[in-house]
């Protein structure tokens, strides 16, 4: 029962957090176990700081235990500062492109976020640049190379390397449409299925 009451306290805190609009309370309050749970779980889908928005519209009544609010305070913090720090290496990056005369699209991550909400509150993963042709990709990777940076993988018009704590992904297509019955390794699933 405590179980079906965390995964609803937490769909209804997370859509009240992407949303933006006051969460339905029929659940609430709720036991600081269930709220462990609900955070564990937030922290497990990599959200924990838009239900940490939708708990900011509940009553003051409703909120988590005060040590474990300071803990996911303390989390969100850490969420807004590393995407500054991932906005800044993005427009960074982006200038370098630009400036070599490079065309380049951001992709996912926090070109996504910038229709959240609260931008900052989505957690922030590595970035993804798009190429428009081959031969941007290949000026791309000619010029990270040119700038001392070790490329630690380029498999299938792909490469990825670290820049400033971040990992950067180059992919060569922009949408990636693939037939799932060429891939060896789905074949090789379903037959052993």
């Amino acid at each position: 029962m405590e179980l079906n009451i965390t995964y609803k306290a937490f769909f209804i805190l997370l859509r009240a957090g992407l949303w933006s609009r006051k969460p339905e309370t029929e659940c609430f309050p709720l036991s600081p176990e269930v709220w462990k749970r609900v955070y564990v779980l937030a922290c497990k889908q990599t959200v924990e700081a838009i239900v940490y928005d939708g708990i900011m519209q509940l009553p003051d009544d409703y909120f988590p235990p005060k040590d474990l609010l300071l803990k996911w305070i303390v989390m969100v913090d850490s969420i807004e500062e590393r995407n500054r720090q991932m906005n800044r290496v993005v427009g960074e990056l982006h200038d370098i492109f630009t400036k070599n005369h490079i065309m380049v699209f951001l992709m996912k991550g926090q070109g996504v976020a910038a229709c959240y909400d609260n931008p900052l509150h989505r957690v922030c993963g590595d970035i993804d640049w798009a190429f428009p042709d081959e031969d941007s990709f290949d000026r791309a990777r000619r010029l990270i190379k040119m700038k001392g940076i070790k490329i630690e993988k380029h498999v299938r018009l792909e490469l990825f390397y670290m820049w400033k704590g971040f990992i950067a992904e180059h992919h060569r297509n922009l949408i990636n449409i693939d037939n799932p019955f060429l891939s060896k390794y789905l074949l090789l699933v379903w037959a052993i299925d």
